[in-house]
């Protein structure tokens, strides 16, 4: 698959869609090689966890859970975070892919199919600096843009209609290419929280924050069961 015509092709498709299926495209290409960052050793930590929080953020966006942010104050942050970064860095490029997914959320419709491709365009170079299958991963981002484009025509969505990112299946269909970085799991931990007079649905959004910030550390969403006067989580499927 020659990369060129196939960005092309992704960034025309991307011109096409509503602005929240281009969010949602952003965030999943920034989501496929998010574990390049997870696992690098040069990445800053505070650089990291602001990007965790901006990919968060943009896939909470796609969904239409969230407010626009200024737009500025992602391009602010990238920029604080590219002082001294090394070229060619595999951990690097996919740190810049999400903070361009969170730009993107952040974004105006008009701005938001460019900030998109930017964001893919940095996710295939992070798969490209790391020596992974170049041409897996570009088929991954086409298949992506091609079934956004399907579901925003059956859904007769348009720029605020909400997609969940998560809705499209898994970030590697055919699965991750061999030696693809595994996942940095969090450590184990019990959550004790008192509800106090809280109704359910404050509680079904403190555990979906939860479910939110482990999918985009792990690339696993959490599953919960009642279990007596205990709720136990377990990751699911990656998404």
């Amino acid at each position: 698959m020659d990369p060129q015509p196939t960005a092309d092709k992704i960034h025309w498709i991307l011109e096409q869609m509503p602005h929240l299926y281009r969010v949602a495209f952003a965030a999943r290409s920034a989501s496929r090689v998010a574990n390049f960052a997870n696992v690098s050793d040069v990445v800053p930590s505070t650089a990291h966890s602001e990007a965790t929080r901006g990919l968060r953020y943009a896939i909470q966006v796609a969904r239409g859970s969230a407010h626009r942010d200024d737009t500025q104050v992602w391009f602010d942050r990238l920029q604080s975070a590219s002082v001294g970064a090394p070229s060619e860095d595999p951990g690097f490029a996919a740190l810049y892919a999400m903070y361009f997914a969170a730009i993107a959320a952040s974004s105006q419709s008009d701005a938001s199919a460019g900030l998109a491709a930017n964001t893919s365009s940095l996710a295939t170079t992070a798969n490209l600096y790391a020596n992974f299958d170049h041409p897996g991963h570009y088929r991954c981002e086409l298949a992506d843009a091609l079934l956004l484009e399907s579901h925003a025509a059956r859904a007769g969505a348009d720029d605020g209609t909400p997609i969940d990112p998560a809705a499209l299946g898994p970030l590697w269909p055919n699965g991750e290419p061999d030696g693809w970085p595994e996942p940095v799991p969090p450590p184990g931990f019990r959550l004790a929280i008192d509800p106090g007079d809280a109704d359910q649905g404050i509680l079904q959004e403190v555990f979906e924050a939860l479910s939110e910030l482990h999918e985009v550390h792990t690339g696993y969403a959490l599953t919960y069961t009642v279990d007596g006067a205990l709720v136990r989580a377990e990751a699911g499927v990656p998404a």
